[in-house]
């Protein structure tokens, strides 16, 4: 018997580590081949210069001009030219190669912490869903060099200080992951929730959306006729459909078009969205009381990972990438999790392959798995554990 586990432990560690050097190597050669097109980090980077050169990045056409080419709108506020200076005083080539190593550096960093967090789940199949999971998201993001994560990482280095205690930290966190695209503030309503020691923390909560507030709408002063909330205009509605989109809301628009509901399309797939969220909604309250009652600060750290991407209206394909370790967390046993990474990587591993489809049910897989995934948790046996190793929760948090 001691023979048999000894093999069994042996193939286990062969099996992991083979699988995660595959991976990275894939990862690489992923980086190496698309670091060129990253369109968002164009984007980025013309909108910081445009700034510095004292125009509006707003204005129609003001990127066009600067960059010289036709250039996607900037969407988020001011405050995050900030962080997107220095990458405009770069060379284009350095800029490209710098952003996209830090995503993979963000997308390793990311594993990790899962990694802490979910410690039941396994190495491997976090890392095969951080890569390929829910359509690739993560690939998207590198692909396209959008911020998700950049954005991804704060929330969850906020969500590992929320399961560890620090609320401080953990506001901080999602405040600055909020200054991108403004609905992470989501989840500081997790300030309300009573776990450690059973406070909830109703003034920072007030004191965070000050904060953020202050940080969206301040920039915009020291520079008159640039307005602090013109990045709203250029916001792509929540009902763009295609993969690139592959939400709820864009989902139901699709079948709302094709029930030939005509001009009121669009009214009654919002409506219906509506009605998804809030059945969702009430579908997880039994699972957030336990929580709630067992102070299980690990399992809405989860909780609210999935819903944040299930319920947005728009998350993008590279959204999905949010949700990666709350999908595994829930499984009984390594095997189960596996299993489980690869039924979501599926589709990520299909397109990679070159056998993507155009059918709705594929196209809008993430939206549609994402909702049955949820719908069997949130009604199979509950799942609370108790918040143990704290200093290391700490630590993962820091490290990020």
């Amino acid at each position: 018997m001691d023979a048999d586990r000894r093999i069994g432990r042996v193939a286990h560690a062969a099996l992991t580590t083979t699988g995660v050097a595959l991976l990275a190597l894939y990862l690489g050669v992923f980086a190496v081949r698309n670091a060129s097109l990253q369109g968002d980090l164009r984007t980025y980077r013309t909108a910081a210069e445009a700034w510095q050169r004292g125009l509006d990045p707003y204005a129609p056409g003001t990127l066009a001009a600067v960059a010289g080419r036709a250039t996607e709108p900037f969407v988020y506020p001011l405050v995050t030219l900030a962080a997107f200076r220095p990458l405009a005083m770069l060379p284009p080539h350095a800029a490209q190669t710098a952003w996209m190593a830090l995503g993979l550096a963000l997308l390793v960093a990311l594993v990790v912490v899962w990694r802490r967090l979910a410690p039941h789940v396994g190495i491997l199949p976090l890392a095969l869903v951080a890569v390929f999971g829910w359509n690739a998201s993560a690939l998207w993001a590198l692909r396209t060099g959008n911020a998700e994560l950049v954005e991804c990482a704060l929330v969850w280095a906020g969500l590992a200080c929320f399961v560890a205690g620090p609320r401080r930290a953990f506001a901080v966190l999602v405040v600055a992951a909020a200054c991108f695209k403004l609905l992470p503030a989501a989840f500081l309503l997790l300030l309300f929730v009573p776990a450690h020691d059973g406070a909830r923390h109703p003034r920072l909560f007030v004191a965070s959306v000050v904060v953020l507030a202050t940080l969206v709408l301040a920039p915009a002063a020291l520079r008159p006729g640039t307005g602090a909330l013109a990045f709203l205009a250029h916001v792509p509605d929540a009902r763009t459909l295609g993969e690139a989109n592959p939400g709820a809301l864009a989902c139901l628009t699709v079948l709302a078009n094709m029930a030939g509901f005509g001009a009121y399309a669009t009214a009654a797939a919002t409506g219906t969205w509506i009605a998804f969220v809030l059945g969702m909604a009430g579908a997880s309250a039994s699972l957030l009381r336990r929580a709630s009652d067992a102070r299980d600060a690990r399992t809405w750290a989860m909780a609210a990972a999935f819903l944040y991407v299930l319920l947005e209206p728009r998350p993008m394909a590279y959204g999905f990438v949010m949700l990666a370790p709350a999908s595994l967390y829930f499984t009984r046993s390594r095997r189960t999790a596996l299993l489980l990474a690869l039924g979501v990587s599926a589709q990520g591993l299909l397109g990679v392959a070159g056998h993507a489809s155009g059918a709705i049910a594929y196209v809008y897989a993430p939206a549609l798995l994402a909702a049955l995934l949820w719908l069997r948790i949130v009604t199979g046996a509950p799942r609370t554990t108790p918040d143990a190793e704290p200093a290391a929760a700490i630590d993962l948090a820091r490290a990020a």
